[in-house]
């Protein structure tokens, strides 16, 4: 069985596609924005791509000037990306914060009630060292 998945959007490209979506730009003001970026040309077609249509160009009222405008194929990929992020976000706090402070908490719970067991004598003994 053949996957219909389109492959993902390089960094770059969607740096291009949130741009658009945010400030709904011409083709001069996102020549100017992205002019250090020597592959613009191509990942503009690439998200005017017929098969992914990710943005495409309206014109204005005065029928002269177009400019571009993500599509809702090109919101839903944001939307994707917006979760992916968050869903990776959590996972890192979940193993990164989450784990290792129950984990103290844990190790000075312990602590402390096998302290509460010893003889007061070997417990002052052990607070001295």
């Amino acid at each position: 069985m053949l996957s219909h998945e389109k492959p993902e959007l390089s960094p770059q490209t969607m740096k291009i596609l949130i741009y658009i979506d945010k400030h709904s730009p011409n083709n001069e003001k996102l020549k100017i924005k992205f002019r250090k970026l020597s592959s613009f040309s191509s990942r503009l077609a690439e998200l005017q791509d017929n098969s992914r249509m990710l943005v495409r160009p309206k014109l204005r009222p005065d029928g002269k000037t177009a400019y571009f405008i993500s599509t809702e194929a090109g919101r839903r990929t944001l939307e994707d990306r917006r979760d992916k992020k968050g869903i990776a976000r959590n996972e890192f706090l979940r193993h990164s914060v989450l784990v290792p402070v129950a984990v103290t908490l844990l190790t000075m719970a312990t602590v402390n009630f096998l302290r509460s067991l010893l003889p007061a004598w070997l417990a002052r003994l052990l607070q001295q060292l």
